[in-house]
This record gives C-alpha cells, structure tokens and sequence, in this order.
C-alpha cells in the first residue's frame, strides 16, 4: 500500500484495476491541477539528476506541456515556439554559462 499524493497521467488508473489494486483519487480542478503538474514536475526534475533515465527526461517534457496546455497553448503552438526560440536563440548544446554582462 502506497502514499502518492500526486498527478498522474490518464492511463493509470485504468492500469491499476488491470493489476487488481483498490485506490483511492479525484479529478482536480485547474488551479490545483496546475499546482500538482508543478509539484509532480519538480519532482520528476529531482529524481531525474540520480537517474538520467529517458522515462525522467520524456515525463518532464509531457508536464511541461501539460502545463503549457493548461495556460491554453496547443501542443503545436509549444512546439512551433520551440523551434522559433531555437533557431533565434540555438539551444544549450554548447554548455554556455553566462557569468556576467557590463
């Protein structure tokens, strides 16, 4: 018997009943959805600095999109703004830590 205490995807419950496990859970309305895909988020990102596991780094990416939906963004506005940001700005592929500016 476990203590979770958080948001989890769609599919789980239903997982659950397969297994033969009893549970207990409701459907959260927007604010406190939104603090729980936060809260789950920032846990994934914690767990994901032991780990480095690709299902850490593929949860946080559906989280954050999840929360961009939640602000009322589509999954192709996210992405297309994405793919702008990286083409303006590149990405973090060359590990550039800014110390400074003057």
């Amino acid at each position: 018997m476990g203590t979770y205490n958080k948001i989890v995807r769609n599919n789980i419950p239903d997982m659950l009943k397969e297994l033969g496990k009893r549970f207990d859970y409701e459907i959260l309305e927007e604010e406190k959805a939104l603090e729980a895909l936060y809260l789950n988020l920032i846990a994934t990102i914690y767990d994901g600095l032991d780990s480095k596991s690709l299902s850490d780094i593929v949860e946080s990416i559906d989280l954050l999109t999840e929360i961009g939906k939640e602000y009322g963004y589509s999954e192709e506005e996210i992405n297309n703004f994405r793919n702008t940001t990286k083409k303006e700005k590149g990405d973090f592929s060359k590990k550039i830590f800014l110390k400074k500016t003057y």
